[in-house]
């Protein structure tokens, strides 16, 4: 999935005017329904003691469209992370086509603000107060990157702001202290997926880990160790390295130097492309696992097949259209991501994703407000329709648990730029 550094928040506080105003913009217009205090605490049925929120989080959205905000690197390194957004618009252009989203108060448009944080969390803590203070977004969605997900997370559970399935994976964002932060996947889970895999595929394997030196590489490479623990599967050598590093081939070097059957290549991004691109000017070839932060794209622009033709990664998505070509949710998607001047894959693909939950969460609410919306974000049930899933992923989204924990581990195929889809079944961690 895309999915992506160390920052904490530092908390903005609002005036007590500000708070108790009823907020009308962008066409989204909320009336307090709560009435005292009492009333206020009592929107905590479903998990969340709403007794301390400002009223605005619990200020019925009235009028005909709901506000949602963003924030991702549109511009500079990490720009082709930022791309999703544009998947985002795309998405709700085609939801607003159709009326809107169905909601308990009716069909309402979808408005998205959306704005550049250079993937910098200081940024993302700036453009977040912006969307909640000014702009007074209903949710804040699909923010790139686990430091930016963490940077905002304290100030939006503050605020009782939703933090919606962002393009994260850290499993510190499922913490009970940030009950408004709700998960597509996290690394956790998909390390997991992988061990279990290890165990059963390459059950005495020598194993090479790179990583990058935070929550991304620990949680995705601990997911791992806590499965193969006991078994016949063996580190042989583990490397990190600094997401400001500006490449990693002395890491690379040494790990080649290993050859270990399996390598787990737990790099970022371009990071990832990289590591395939030095690998390719080696002998080296072994088994080579990737998570949701390295994804098809990613693998497709380090150009080497007869590395990547190796590469495989625990997959929960509809990415390629010599399968799906003909799925009618996959159809909707290509053609709207390639109207945008997309290319289909991860990076595309799982922003998609993302708000499909936003919106099955969105339509299921009880109470049309934020904190109704975040209550129903994290108990989205088995049975929600997520059109863009591969078949026998389902969604279980719960309290301390990511929407999707199961996954396929599928192999990449040079031929169709693309992971290609396993006919094995899917694995799921914690069972």
């Amino acid at each position: 999935m895309v999915r992506d550094k160390q920052a904490r928040v530092a908390v903005c506080a609002v005036s007590l005017v500000l708070l108790a105003a009823t907020i009308t913009a962008c066409g989204t217009t909320q009336k307090d329904t709560t009435g005292s205090p009492d009333s206020v605490a009592a929107v905590s049925s479903e998990g969340i003691d709403a007794s301390s929120c400002p009223p605005a989080a619990t200020q019925q959205i009235m009028g005909d469209t709901i506000t949602l905000g963003t924030t991702s690197p549109l511009s500079g390194t990490y720009a082709s992370v930022g791309l999703g957004t544009k998947a985002v618009q795309a998405e709700i252009d085609q939801v607003n086509a159709r009326g809107g989203v169905s909601t308990v108060d009716g069909k309402k448009k979808i408005k998205l603000v959306s704005l550049d944080d250079q993937f910098q969390p200081s940024k993302v803590q700036t453009n977040t107060r912006q969307m909640v203070e000014q702009d007074h977004v209903a949710a804040v969605i699909d923010v790139a990157g686990t430091a930016n997900a963490l940077a905002i997370a304290p100030y939006l559970s503050q605020k009782c702001v939703p933090e919606m399935f962002p393009q994260a994976g850290a499993a510190s964002l499922l913490s009970s202290k940030y009950p408004f932060t709700t998960m597509t996947t996290t690394y956790l889970d998909e390390g997991k997926v992988i061990g279990k895999y290890l165990k059963a595929k390459y059950p005495n394997a020598k194993v090479a880990v790179l990583i990058q030196n935070d929550d991304t590489g620990t949680d995705s490479f601990g997911g791992v160790q806590s499965e193969i623990e006991g078994s016949g599967v063996h580190v042989v050598k583990k490397l990190s390295y600094e997401v400001t590093d500006s490449d990693v081939t002395s890491q690379m070097t040494t790990l080649e130097a290993t050859r270990a059957d399996v390598f787990l290549d737990f790099a970022f991004s371009v990071k990832c492309t990289q590591s395939l691109k030095d690998m390719d000017s080696s002998s080296w070839r072994p088994t080579i696992f990737t998570v949701g932060f390295c994804g098809g794209q990613d693998v497709m622009q380090a150009g080497v097949p007869d590395v990547t033709k190796h590469v495989y990664t625990p997959d929960f998505f509809k990415g390629n259209a010599s399968t799906y070509g003909n799925d009618e949710d996959f159809k909707a998607y290509a053609t709207a991501a390639q109207d945008a001047g997309l290319q289909l894959g991860n990076q595309s693909a799982v922003p998609w994703i993302n708000l499909e939950l936003v919106l099955a969460a969105i339509s299921s609410a009880k109470t049309l407000s934020s904190v109704g919306i975040a209550q129903a974000a994290r108990s989205l049930p088995a049975d929600t329709e997520i059109g863009m899933l591969l078949p026998g992923i389902k969604v279980s989204s719960a309290p301390g648990q990511a929407a999707i924990r199961s996954f396929r581990i599928d192999n990449y195929d040079p031929s169709i730029n693309a992971f290609a889809d396993s006919s094995e079944e899917p694995l799921t961690a914690g069972t």
